[in-house]
């Protein structure tokens, strides 16, 4: 359930600063998705995570809604002359495609789309939160539990590196929980 790309929407021409601070309208999303603006789930240097639902099966997700300016802004600042579309679109892609293996520390993706000023792109909800937070909610901090940390996050990226790609930004804030559970699976993300 991706949008098909759109060529038409100029990124970044004759952005101004009121452009940069633009907050998420979620328009493109009506009938699709319902979001929750509050409270947020998440916020980044490129946007915010919202709890949302898709309308079609009723399934919850965490909907990122990435900022064009920003990530526009961020990639003139590293030197980049590549088109922020084209980064962007590429992003997406690369989600859906760790996303079809359905392996258990990849995020499940559930589509994208976007509009003037964001991209949107739903994801597994997960209710285990950050690596901090669901090992702060452990009874304890075994080595059982640091080797199951581990082991799940060797296999994930063994899986990536495996179809070439190398995730840049490995902390903790990146490693979420499908649940709050002992043995609840860790899922890589931020991508």
């Amino acid at each position: 359930a991706c949008m098909e790309r759109d060529d038409d929407i100029a990124i970044g021409e004759d952005a101004d600063d009121d452009d940069f601070d633009e907050e998420p309208t979620f328009e493109v999303l009506d009938g699709i998705v319902e979001v929750q603006s509050t409270p947020l789930l998440g916020e980044g240097a490129f946007g915010t995570v919202h709890y949302a639902v898709l309308v079609e099966g009723s399934r919850a997700v965490a909907l990122k809604a990435i900022s064009k300016e920003r990530t526009r802004q961020s990639a003139s600042k590293a030197g980049s002359t590549e088109d922020i579309q084209q980064i962007l679109y590429g992003e997406a892609t690369l989600l859906e495609e760790l996303a079809a293996s359905r392996h258990r520390n990849m995020l499940r993706f559930h589509g994208w789309w976007q509009d003037e000023t964001h991209i949107y792109v739903a994801q597994q909800l997960c209710m285990g939160g950050e690596l901090p937070d669901w090992l702060y909610r452990q009874p304890a901090y075994t080595e059982a539990v640091a080797a199951k940390v581990t082991y799940d996050l060797l296999q994930a990226l063994t899986y990536c590196h495996g179809l070439g790609v190398v995730h840049r930004d490995i902390k903790p804030q990146n490693l979420l929980f499908s649940s709050a559970a002992p043995d609840a699976y860790l899922k890589l993300a931020d991508w």
